[in-house]
């Protein structure tokens, strides 16, 4: 081959290596153009080093300083072998989706629990070593087998009663591929997530209306802390996605209503009833900040609020929207983590119900976790916090990571994989985008 055929070549290959690497370390898709409020533009800059690297490396080391471009969290490592063990599973000719209709509890005889029986082993959540059943019982829907459904119940967000219904018989219809697509989908939203090092961090997933604390986003362990939360509405009020750092806790905070719900649902209601602002424990003011001047309520204040020119806010209390505590982390999009009076919200198994911020279920045990290394805020002092007299803000210090995450597919202390609805509609675009 030609010297200029030998350079074109060579470039060509140092081009699709610098483009591997890149997409390798910050994903191929920029989180911004799909309306994520996550920047990944540092991580795509950091990826022109590790390019140099790779592209300096011997042969024999290339391979491994390739590999120094992917995320070091554990959640990455162990969805890139959850993809792996997936798409085997796609190609495994008795590993098939089971379909039925109608109910099936324990005790039960049905055609469909052999192939449920080859199923759920393949997916582990039945034991390798359960003894089958002998053949007159093949058919029988047996306590083994019983166990073996709430585990992928659990798994998939559903209630873990061993009743197969609907929401069961649509979980076990999904084939391995399109489970493997969505392990994809969430290994490119981590690549696009900053490094958070081997530290503890808050994760929150909004699909699956839950928050851990992690120990450490290096090293695979057990959260430290878990609870349900209940996330923005799936219209107009979706929960955005982000990263930033937990700086505050706010006992006793105001509510104060972002300006579309003032415009768009308080100014209507006092027009109707102009005791409103009365009976939910509100008060006009003029500005943010725990001294701004209270005005008082007059019919003509009504056109003020709703264009904005004055603001309401709702004082500390049992009916507060934000509960007693209030955790704040810096974001654009104004949203943060608080508790609420309507703990009933909580039971619920599809929780996308606020304007945007997320409830969380348990606020005191977060603030006590938060500040646990602080002599002077133990349990008791914390608590009593929540019902002092005055609106108190502490420091988090350092700052604790927080992750407003959306991810269909996340691996579980166990081994095995949780998969949630796509409840915001992400899940598409991005496989557009990737050509998934």
């Amino acid at each position: 081959m030609a010297i200029e055929g030998l350079a074109r070549v060579d470039r060509m290959a140092s081009a699709a290596l610098h483009q591997f690497v890149a997409d390798l370390h910050a994903g191929q898709v920029d989180p911004r153009e799909l309306g994520y409020a996550i920047d990944a533009s540092d991580r795509r800059a950091e990826a022109g080093s590790l390019f140099e690297a790779a592209l300096g490396a011997p042969p024999a080391e290339l391979a491994g300083a390739i590999a120094a471009a992917e995320p070091r969290g554990f959640l990455y490592q162990r969805l890139v072998n959850d993809l792996a063990h997936y798409r085997a599973l796609a190609t495994q000719p008795n590993v098939v989706p089971v379909r039925g209709t109608g109910k099936i509890v324990p005790g039960d005889r049905h055609a469909t629990i052999p192939a449920l029986r080859t199923l759920l082993a393949a997916l582990g959540d039945l034991p390798a070593d359960a003894p089958p059943p002998p053949p007159k019982l093949a058919n029988l829907y047996d306590h083994p087998l019983a166990d073996a459904v709430r585990r992928f119940q659990a798994r998939h967000g559903l209630p873990a009663d061993a009743v197969i219904g609907a929401g069961t018989w649509s979980a076990l219809a999904v084939p391995p591929e399109v489970r493997a697509r969505q392990i994809a989908l969430t290994i490119e939203r981590l690549r696009w997530l900053p490094e958070l090092g081997d530290a503890p961090f808050i994760l929150v997933n909004v699909p699956s209306y839950r928050l851990w604390v992690i120990p450490s986003a290096i090293t695979d362990g057990e959260p430290v802390l878990t609870m349900n939360v209940v996330v923005g509405q799936a219209l107009d009020k979706q929960t955005p996605l982000l990263a930033s750092e937990l700086t505050n806790i706010v006992f006793r905070p105001y509510w104060n209503v972002p300006k579309s719900i003032a415009e768009k649902e308080i100014a209507p209601s006092l027009a109707k009833d102009p005791e409103y602002l009365a009976k939910n424990d509100m008060e006009l003011v003029a500005s943010w900040g725990s001294d701004a001047a209270v005005i008082p309520f007059a019919p003509e204040r009504i056109p003020q609020l709703a264009s904005g020119a004055i603001r309401v806010r709702q004082r500390p209390g049992p009916r507060n929207s934000l509960g007693a505590i209030k955790f704040v982390f810096p974001n654009d999009e104004s949203v943060y983590l608080h508790g609420t009076p309507m703990q009933s919200l909580f039971k619920r198994s599809r929780r996308a119900l606020s304007h945007g911020c997320v409830r969380v279920e348990d606020p005191v045990t977060l603030a006590t976790y938060l500040l646990r290394e602080e002599p002077a805020w133990a349990k008791e002092k914390i608590v009593a916090a929540t019902s002092a007299a005055t609106n108190r803000w502490v420091e988090i210090d350092p700052p604790m990571p927080v992750l407003l995450f959306y991810a269909t597919a996340l691996p579980r202390p166990d081994g095995t994989v949780a998969f949630a609805d796509d409840i915001y509609g992400l899940d598409e675009p991005l496989a557009k985008a990737l050509a998934l």
